[in-house]
C-alpha cells in the first residue's frame, strides 16, 4: 500500500492510496480500540461522558485482531483516547482514500498518521504535481469511471449476444420474438417499485431471459406504465427499459 497522489483539500493535503485501506483493529483497554494500516490509524474511544450515543446509536461491528467481535450501538466514538495518543506517539490528522474507493464515491475520509511516515511521504512528493480537489476528480477519477462504464457495457453486450439477442442501431438489444431491452442512463424516480422480476406482467420465458442477463446486477425495479419497466443495476445506475415489440 503506497501513496500515489496528493490532492489539495481545505487547508491541507489528502493522500490517495493505490490499494484499499484495511485497518487491523486491536482493543487496547476497556476504553480504546486502535485500527492500524501502514502508519494510518482509525481509533475508537468508549463513551465516558454519558452524553448522546455515538453515530446516533447506529449498530455496527468491529472485528478485532484476536478474532473477537466488538458490537457497537452508540458506546464507541470515532476518537482518540489518552491511551491511543500515548501508543501512537507523534501524529498528524490526515484525509485519505484509496483510488478504488474514490472512483466509487469521490469523498475522502479522515484519520491520523504517524508523523514520521507523513513527513517521509511529503519529502518524496516534493516537486511533484499536487492536484486541486475538483481537478483530480475531473482529470484522474472520471476517466477511470468512463473506462469502467465502457467495459461494463461491452461485457453486458457480450452477455446479451450469448443469450440470443441482437443489438440495434439505437443501442437496444432485441430477441427474435420481440423482447427489447434498452440501456438508458436516465433515472425514473417516479416508477412504481416492485419487489422482483417475477412480479412483472410478462411471460415466464421473458422473465427467465431477463434474469439470465441482468439478475446478478439488479438493484431495484420499477414500472413506468403497464408496458414499460425500468431495471436499475448496481453498476453506474444504468437503467434498462424493457418493452415487447409486436410481431
Amino acid at each position: 500500500m503506497k501513496v500515489i497522489e496528493l490532492v489539495k483539500m481545505n487547508k491541507g493535503l489528502a493522500l490517495v492510496f493505490d490499494e484499499k485501506i484495511d485497518f487491523v483493529y486491536t482493543k487496547i483497554d476497556d476504553n480504546t480500540i486502535i485500527g492500524e494500516c501502514g502508519g494510518l490509524y482509525n481509533c475508537y474511544m468508549k463513551n465516558i461522558w454519558d452524553r448522546d450515543k455515538a453515530f446516533g446509536g447506529s449498530k455496527f461491528d468491529i472485528k478485532l485482531s484476536d478474532g473477537t467481535i466488538e458490537h457497537c450501538d452508540g458506546q464507541w466514538w470515532n476518537a482518540m483516547s489518552q491511551s491511543a495518543k500515548i501508543l501512537i506517539g507523534e501524529y498528524i490528522h490526515v484525509a485519505f482514500r484509496s483510488i478504488e474507493d474514490l472512483v466509487n464515491c469521490y469523498v475522502y475520509t479522515g484519520g491520523v498518521m504517524d508523523k514520521r511516515i507523513y513527513d517521509d511521504i511529503m519529502s518524496r512528493f516534493e516537486g511533484y504535481k499536487i492536484y486541486e480537489y475538483n481537478e483530480y476528480e475531473e482529470l484522474v477519477i472520471e476517466p477511470i469511471r468512463e473506462d469502467d462504464r465502457n467495459k461494463y457495457i461491452r461485457d453486458l453486450t457480450d452477455k446479451f449476444i450469448q443469450h440470443g439477442f441482437r443489438q440495434l442501431n439505437n443501442g437496444a438489444f432485441e430477441s427474435l420474438d420481440g423482447l427489447r431491452i434498452k440501456p438508458v442512463e436516465k433515472n425514473y424516480l417516479f416508477c412504481n417499485p416492485i419487489k422482483s422480476i417475477d412480479d412483472l406482467k410478462i411471460s415466464n420465458n421473458d422473465k427467465d431471459r431477463i434474469k439470465k442477463v441482468l439478475w446478478e446486477n439488479i438493484k431495484s425495479i420499477g414500472l413506468l406504465n403497464e408496458e414499460t419497466v425500468f431495471i436499475n443495476t448496481k453498476s453506474y445506475s444504468y437503467n434498462f427499459k424493457i418493452t415487447r415489440q409486436s410481431r
